[in-house]
């Protein structure tokens, strides 16, 4: 049995901002609602996919292979809309470097922002035609965000 989130991740036409109505802790609404009211929160986590090449035991999202699932470019994108520009979005996973299209996510996670920040396995690296994609994912985002930290984890 995997012990992966099998909740289905909907949007919800309430704005940032408004107070939500009360629901389950399995929801995403009930931890937006946490994050959003803290005042001390200038971060926030997205986790762009549950899949993961590794399965480290310390992972605090129990992702592995055996996950699935990912965010769309439009829910990035939604994303991105709702979360004030004065918080730093910590784009992690899974590891979303295995998804084909993680250039988009990136890109559209990363627009209109000032800075973003991304946790990574460094899958990438253990080739060069992975390593030359990502460093251009990089330089792409870089046109459009200033500011980019990237956390290589090597935990496992």
């Amino acid at each position: 049995m995997s012990t992966c989130s099998q909740t289905k991740w909907e949007p919800s036409k309430h704005r940032a901002g408004q107070m939500r109505t009360q629901v389950s802790t399995d929801h995403w609404d009930h931890w937006y609602n946490k994050w959003h009211m803290s005042t001390a929160s200038r971060a926030c986590i997205v986790r762009l996919t549950n899949k993961c090449d590794q399965r480290c035991e310390h992972c605090a999202f129990a992702s592995g292979p055996e996950c699935h699932g990912q965010m769309s470019v439009e829910m990035c994108e939604q994303i991105n809309q709702w979360i004030p520009k004065s918080v730093l979005p910590n784009i992690m996973g899974g590891e979303f470097t295995i998804l084909p299209n993680y250039p988009d996510l990136l890109l559209a996670l990363a627009r209109y922002r000032d800075h973003i920040h991304m946790v990574t396995n460094g899958i990438w690296g253990h080739s060069h035609a992975m390593t030359i994609r990502f460093l251009d994912t990089i330089r792409q985002i870089k046109q459009i965000c200033p500011k980019i930290n990237v956390a290589v984890s090597t935990d496992n």
